[in-house]
């Protein structure tokens, strides 16, 4: 007998309040949504109705079959199938850590460590809780974010780490938006607190790119709000020598010296080869760069406006990849977004529904990852499409991040010049899958853009399909192109 898991949101409220005899008997009907029940108990009209109301966001059961175009790739495992592009915990370079230990050392002896850590921990909340300018979808986020992101904002005032808003939108944005302003303490902090996370997401997509297009081989790099310098250690780490230059771009002075430092190992008068550290965008439009990186950097300009306005020059300046990284809450899901449409579609703006400007002179792009479509996205207004990746702390930061292994949640997308010719309808999975005895449950984001809940028994899929399933995670691809016929 196949045991089939229905949707389900008994808390531990619900049962502290069940024992205190709160709910009513009446109302355990309306607690109980997360049952284990048998198939034979409910006909197939009662499970179809359930999946429609519980998750309304998903087009239905569709039949998925093996890419035929694909040898025998499992090679004994299907935890090694080609779609897999979670990295296991990632870990800084020994570089990075010994010359971020030597450069913290030397912090501390001006300023305190425990005053750094609690400047770490003042600035992961505003980067946490700050809204996105001119967010007009803000009421997305939940009442607790709001109250939160009041209080620490409070906390900045008259304080170094930030300062006003000078352009003149709307006054709600404008009271709770900071320019954060990167001085010595918090470009320290940030070394800190950010960086270990940030080079994991960044190697992360880099690594994707590099497996579904081998023979890409990059010759220069352009790193706009290159911080830490962390994403010309991804890059090196996933391409190796074959980068020869990298355009760095930080308007922070401090950051650019500390990133300085992190290349030279600390090193007094060396010069670095084939790294370029600048306040500004080059001015040449003719010079092209094969990678264009933007990570964490979007959701720092001030205005719309001027997102839009760096967008269009990253991409001029594109000759093959543009990787854009931000946080994976609703505001970074926004930057993505607006990313999104304004290069593959033109539109400026991040929701296609409204009348949006439209900008006819610029080249459009194509999407390389994570949507396995250029139709509008299907989590629009529902929840942001976001991926979990895992990192180990390094020595430096285990005093505020601690040693156990933590998850970065962020939200990317890597738009490409050229069309893509590899198996881009392969869906990608946009929730973790739920395991069971003998059932596999999962989530995909298909080519016909639409969202898709599977649930794979022994008797109703094929065993390959079931066990691949079960060894991805979510932002993995499936090697299964959907069939328009429905189970």
């Amino acid at each position: 007998m196949n045991v089939i898991l229905r949707p389900n949101r008994l808390t531990k409220l619900h049962v502290a309040a069940r024992r205190c005899n709160v709910i009513k008997p009446e109302e355990k009907e309306n607690v109980n949504r997360y049952e284990v029940t048998s198939e034979k108990d409910m006909s197939p009209n009662d499970f179809s109705s359930e999946i429609s109301d519980k998750e309304s966001m998903f087009h239905g059961h569709s039949k998925f079959d093996i890419d035929t175009k694909w040898r025998k790739w499992w090679e004994g495992s299907f935890g090694s199938h080609p779609g897999r592009h979670r990295l296991p915990p990632v870990k800084l370079p020994e570089n990075f850590i010994t010359s971020s230990s030597v450069y913290l050392k030397e912090f501390y002896n001006y300023h305190p460590q425990n005053k750094v850590l609690a400047v770490c921990e003042k600035l992961c909340n505003v980067l946490y809780y700050r809204p996105v300018p001119n967010h007009h979808a803000s009421s997305n986020s939940s009442r607790d974010d709001k109250w939160f992101m009041k209080q620490y904002i409070k906390e900045l005032k008259g304080n170094e780490l930030a300062e006003s808003s000078k352009d003149g939108h709307k006054k709600k944005v404008k009271s709770l938006w900071k320019q954060i302003v990167y001085d010595r303490l918090t470009s320290a902090a940030y070394l800190v607190a950010r960086s270990p996370a940030i080079y994991a997401t960044t190697l992360r997509v880099m690594q994707e790119i590099h497996k579904r297009d081998p023979d890409f081989r990059p010759q220069n790099m352009l790193n706009y709000g290159s911080g830490t310098g962390t994403a010309v250690w991804a890059a090196n780490t996933t391409w190796g020598k074959s980068i020869e230059d990298f355009f760095c771009v930080d308007w922070s002075n401090v950051m650019n010296e500390m990133a300085q430092f992190l290349f030279t190992g600390g090193q007094e008068n060396a010069e670095l080869t084939g790294i370029y550290l600048r306040l500004m965008m080059p001015i040449s439009f003719k010079h092209e760069y094969d990678v264009v990186v933007a990570a964490y950097t979007l959701s720092e300009l001030p205005s719309e406006k001027e997102r839009l306005t760096t967008i269009k020059l990253l991409w001029e300046r594109t000759k093959k990849y543009l990787i854009i990284i931000e946080r994976g809450k609703y505001d970074g899901y926004h930057v993505i977004m607006e990313a999104r449409n304004l290069i593959a579609k033109g539109i400026e703006g991040c929701d296609t529904t409204k009348e949006k400007r439209k900008n006819n002179l610029m080249q459009l792009g194509h999407i390389f990852a994570p949507c396995p479509h250029d139709k509008p996205c299907p989590k629009w207004k529902s929840s942001p499409c976001s991926f979990k990746q895992p990192y180990i702390p390094p020595v430096f930061a285990k005093k505020f991040l601690g040693s156990e292994t933590r998850n970065e949640s962020f939200s990317y997308i890597v738009l490409s010049k050229e069309e893509v010719v590899d198996d881009k309808n392969w869906p990608r999975v946009i929730a973790e899958p739920h395991t069971s005895k003998g059932q596999v449950v999962c989530h995909l984001c298909a080519a016909d853009g639409n969202l898709h809940h599977i649930q794979m028994t022994r008797g109703s899929q094929k065993s390959d399909m079931r066990q691949a399933a079960k060894k991805s995670r979510s932002g993995d691809r499936l090697p299964y192109a959907c069939s328009e016929q429905t189970l």
